[in-house]
């Protein structure tokens, strides 16, 4: 599948999704993970920090996930129900050519 976003922070990048709906789950989170959550806050941070790259389903260019991920040089993407659309676990490309995210596997 393949889903159509807008570029919040440019990179290319592939990696397993690990969605957080509920700030417990980033207990769960594992370093080099792609972050999927509605809106990142302040709160996620050190996560952020461990990220392969970032999915939003809300915010633009100025958003707290879109800023802290051009700082740290990693790709930041918003797709419109991400929480929803990606599972735990799978394996996704972010193409910001085609401003898209594609499932793998």
């Amino acid at each position: 599948m393949i889903y159509e976003g807008d570029i919040l922070a440019y990179g290319e990048v592939e990696g397993v999704v690990k969605v957080v709906k509920d700030p417990k789950e980033l207990l769960e989170f594992k370093e080099g993970s792609i972050l999927v959550a509605s809106q990142p806050t302040p709160l996620f941070n050190p996560f952020l920090f461990k990220s392969k790259a970032v999915i939003v389903e809300h915010g633009g260019m100025l958003c707290h996930a879109a800023i802290v991920s051009r700082e740290l040089g990693i790709p930041c993407i918003r797709v419109k129900g991400a929480t929803k659309i990606f599972k735990d676990g799978q394996k996704v490309r972010i193409d910001p050519e085609k401003e898209i995210v594609e499932v793998v596997e």
